[in-house]
């Protein structure tokens, strides 16, 4: 009997200004529920550089609080993410520099730009 394979969607979060943001960690929550992939993919710095170490202590408290393992996190040293979530399915930040260099690569990955919720009246939205 021939074994099926099972499309498993992979996906991957900027940290800082993107999955630091409510909105986008109940959305890695439903990726997660529904047998995702999750990665985190972030611009920081990993260990020491010129003489400082980075521990990014709060990314891997969230990380843990999500159910992302150490394992599924990435460090891009400030490198353009566009290498580094290729493979992926989808990829979601706050830049728009990233999901423009990700979408315009030839690659089956799908860059999402995501704008948080700004809390002032710009004239559009209803001021509450």
């Amino acid at each position: 009997m021939q074994e099926i394979k099972k499309n498993i969607l992979k996906v991957s979060f900027d940290f800082d200004g993107t999955l630091t943001e409510e909105p986008m960690q109940t959305l890695c929550r439903k990726f997660i529920a529904l047998g995702a992939d999750v990665h985190i993919t972030t611009s920081r710095l990993s260990g020491m550089d010129k003489g400082i170490e980075f521990e990014n202590k709060d990314l891997f408290e969230l990380a843990k609080e999500l159910g992302i393992p150490k394992n599924k996190v990435t460090f891009t040293n400030y490198d353009n993410k566009v290498s580094f979530v290729k493979d992926f399915d989808l990829h979601f930040d706050d830049l728009h520099e990233e999901t423009f260099h990700i979408n315009e690569h030839p690659s089956k990955c799908m860059g999402f730009l995501f704008e948080g919720y700004q809390d002032k009246d710009n004239g559009i939205s209803p001021n509450f």
